[in-house]
């Protein structure tokens, strides 16, 4: 667990000290995961489901991510 711990934290200064051209996908990154923040911040599940729907994604999974998301909620 220390050594992905120890990964995920070197990839994450890699992606901050990328070339600029780079750094575009680590802030797309950022504001998929707050669309999905966004729609949990809800705390309903249907509404959240809704949410989820009626949000642009760039990517497919990123709407399964955020159903899943939803899924905890009561």
């Amino acid at each position: 667990m220390k050594l992905l711990f120890a990964l995920f934290l070197i990839a994450m200064v890699a992606c901050a000290w990328a070339h600029p051209d780079k750094r575009g996908l680590w802030e797309d990154l950022q504001k998929e995961a707050s669309k999905i923040l966004q729609c949990e911040a809800t705390l309903d599940k249907a509404v959240c489901l809704d949410c989820c729907a009626s949000t642009t994604w760039i990517h497919p999974t990123e709407l399964t991510a955020c159903n899943t998301a939803c899924g905890i909620l009561p």
